[in-house]
């Protein structure tokens, strides 16, 4: 799994984790791809939903770090 984030300080975020891992599941969870629509690539806009807005503290503090 490939993931490819901007950063609000315009540098980008990659990550790459193994298929079917854990990190990979983690991963998913954290950024919100757990449905995606088009396995294989998807584009995902910044708090596409209101949902997407009422950020868990534990995920803002895992996206601060990064």
């Amino acid at each position: 799994m490939l993931v490819i984030a901007k950063r609000r300080d315009g540098g980008l975020l990659v990550i790459v984790a193994e298929k079917s891992s854990t990190i990979e599941k983690q991963i998913r969870w954290l950024f919100g791809l757990l449905d995606i629509e088009h396995p294989g690539f998807s584009v995902k806009s910044e708090l596409e939903t209101e949902q997407d807005s009422k950020v868990d503290p534990i995920v803002k503090t895992i996206f601060q770090s990064i």
